[in-house]
């Protein structure tokens, strides 16, 4: 998710676990199992930076794209979905 603030600038996280531990980052991460996309990014937007779904706009969907994921020593495809909101 890419958050925006009334400045138009974007909200930045640093990884607190590899891979890329100490790197900037947005806000992000997996869906639950059989979790509906919409319900991961609130859910993921509460743990991450404590946001309720009430402090940002509605997501707009920005893009897909098949991303490689090092996951234990083993690249993964992954499908990433991109979305954007202001605070």
């Amino acid at each position: 998710m890419v958050l925006f603030n009334d400045k138009d600038e974007v909200v930045m996280l640093e990884r607190a676990i590899d891979p890329g531990k100490g790197l900037l980052d947005i806000p992000g991460g997996f869906c639950d199992g059989a979790e509906p996309v919409e319900q991961a990014i609130e859910r993921e937007l509460e743990e991450e930076v404590g946001l309720a779904a009430a402090d940002y706009s509605e997501p707009e969907f920005v893009l897909s794209l098949i991303d490689p994921y090092d996951y234990r020593q083993e690249v993964l495809p992954v499908l990433g979905l991109m979305f954007r909101a202001r605070l």
